[in-house]
């Protein structure tokens, strides 16, 4: 019986997972959370603790969740807390360059070792990291049964498995991991076993949403490829629209009625480029494989140029507002709708806003920003706008991401006062 579950990592995928564990199973257990050694985790840990969850999202539920069971969770920078756990979940980044497309595998490993040191017998180990095909049975296993003997610890009793985040940022964050299909698989039928009946008890709502693969690696490579897909989709359409704007066609139309077919109906809009935290790094991770474990080089052409392709949607883009700003011939005041990288969360990395306020940065313009998430914007450091402004003393609108305050307002009409409008990220329906 499960009565002790620790997650390492209080990011975003390892927090809303312990909400999705509090939400769904109501079994007498507790829930630890451990975090670095350093003044964000302290102060994480403190939130924590105070029934509060530790980062700014747009879904409520994770809140309340917290508050709702603050009994059950503790949160702690004290790696010993591991030694009384039934289940350890590994939730700490694995991160790449994307200069050099390189990721520090040795840098991972030796964080892990503070932990499998303290790691006891009858102990179910789950990895929910998204990692480079071939990590956990090549280099993270090994590394653990190499502990495990040091300490005398039967490895026999110590279950290890794989099973890749799946979260979705924005709104209903719990139901993302709950409701949604989730894979995993392990190094032996036991751990298998023990993985597949924690998932069904303690996370997700049906096991109807449960996959089994037939080993580790084959599940690490399921979320590359998933992620490597949805960026490559986005990148794809980028030919069409410039070919599109040639001829004057409006493409937005044409997609629609694409979808309209059931083989089809994941083509992506025409507009800016992808990012965030995974869609950027996720397509080198095979690349990355390949060259660590085969000493082999690679390029992936297809997930490379995906990434080549999403940087140009941004500059051809932001193109159509530089071209535009140039006709001027006053300075003019600018509003950037969105800074996250999609709407309705608080994450800026990698977002294609950036690119859009770098490059207007450049003018003399006045630029200002609306985000309802984000008060502070680290990588443009400006403070965002957080309640919908008077649109009207703005020249010029950029709309990047699609919120729920704008079906209030009348487009229409600020067009008939000659504001202009750029709605690079498709966000709204003008005619």
């Amino acid at each position: 019986m499960v009565k002790n579950i620790t997650i390492i990592g209080a990011g975003f995928a390892g927090l809303s997972l312990a909400a999705a564990i509090l939400d769904k199973s109501k079994k007498n257990y507790k829930l630890t959370i451990i975090e670095k050694r350093n003044k964000e985790g302290s102060n994480k840990v403190k939130k924590i603790n105070s029934g509060n969850f530790p980062l700014d999202l747009v879904d409520s539920k994770l809140q309340s969740l917290f508050k709702k069971y603050k009994k059950k969770i503790k949160a702690t920078i004290n790696k010993s807390a591991i030694k009384k756990s039934d289940v350890v979940i590994f939730s700490i980044n694995f991160d790449i360059n994307l200069k050099s497309k390189k990721g520090n595998l040795n840098f991972f490993l030796k964080q892990l070792i503070p932990y499998f040191k303290l790691i006891g017998e009858n102990t179910l180990v789950i990895f929910q990291t998204t990692l480079p095909p071939g990590t956990c049975e090549k280099l993270i296993y090994p590394l653990l049964k190499k502990n495990l003997l040091k300490n005398l610890v039967d490895i026999k009793k110590v279950f290890f498995s794989y099973s890749p985040e799946r979260v979705t940022p924005g709104e209903n964050v719990v139901e993302s991991i709950t409701k949604k299909p989730r894979i995993y698989a392990a190094i032996d039928k036991v751990s298998e076993k023990k993985c597949r009946n924690f998932l069904l008890d303690y996370v997700l709502s049906s096991k109807k949403n449960l996959d089994l693969l037939k080993d580790i690696k084959s599940a690490e490579l399921s979320k590359i490829i998933e992620n490597s897909y949805r960026a490559t989709n986005i990148a794809f359409i980028h030919e069409w629209q410039r070919f599109a704007d040639t001829f004057e066609i409006d493409l937005n139309k044409i997609v629609e009625v694409i979808r309209k077919r059931k083989t089809h109906q994941n083509i992506m809009k025409p507009g800016l480029g992808f990012g965030g935290y995974c869609l950027t790094k996720d397509p080198f991770m095979g690349q990355l494989s390949k060259e660590y474990f085969f000493k082999k080089k690679e390029k992936f052409l297809i997930s490379n140029l995906a990434f080549k392709i999403s940087k140009k949607m941004n500059s051809y883009a932001i193109s159509k507002v530089t071209k535009s700003l140039k006709k001027e011939n006053k300075k003019v005041h600018i509003l950037i709708m969105g800074a996250s990288y999609k709407s309705n969360v608080n994450d800026t990395r990698y977002s294609p806003s950036y690119d859009v306020f770098k490059e207007l940065s450049k003018s003399k313009n006045k630029i200002s920003v609306y985000d309802p998430k984000v008060k502070y914007w680290k990588e443009a450091k400006i403070k965002c706008i957080n309640k919908m402004p008077k649109l009207e003393k703005y020249d010029y609108l950029i709309l990047i991401n699609y919120y729920k305050a704008y079906d209030r307002i009348n487009f229409i009409k600020l067009l008939e006062l000659n504001t202009k409008i750029f709605d690079l990220g498709n966000t709204i329906k003008l005619f």
